[in-house]
């Protein structure tokens, strides 16, 4: 191993970015424990936790609501107009 230099520096490097990683984790670990950022929040804030999937369950509901409304207006007789003079001007 020592008179390989070649692997001896490529052992030294695999040393270094390990230890880079190592230090990259603890201050993610540490950010983590603070309680400040969103994804810490998630991680050790139930009630935010629950409103937030609670929040995105509604998003994704009333997102629904909204495209089955805008596939009706565009099958109305009010709207239907409107809707094939913008469909013709796409590209």
């Amino acid at each position: 191993m020592i008179i390989d230099e070649e692997f001896s520096n490529g052992l030294k490097n695999i040393l270094i970015n390990l230890q880079t990683s190592a230090d990259e984790f603890a201050k993610f670990t540490s950010k983590m424990n603070d309680g400040k950022g969103a994804l810490s929040k998630i991680m050790i804030d139930e009630k935010f936790s629950r409103t937030l999937d609670y929040t995105m369950s509604n998003l994704q509901s009333r997102t629904k609501g909204l495209s089955e409304n805008m596939e009706a207006a565009k099958r109305s007789f009010l709207l239907k107009g409107c809707f094939n003079k913008k469909k013709k001007r796409m590209p």
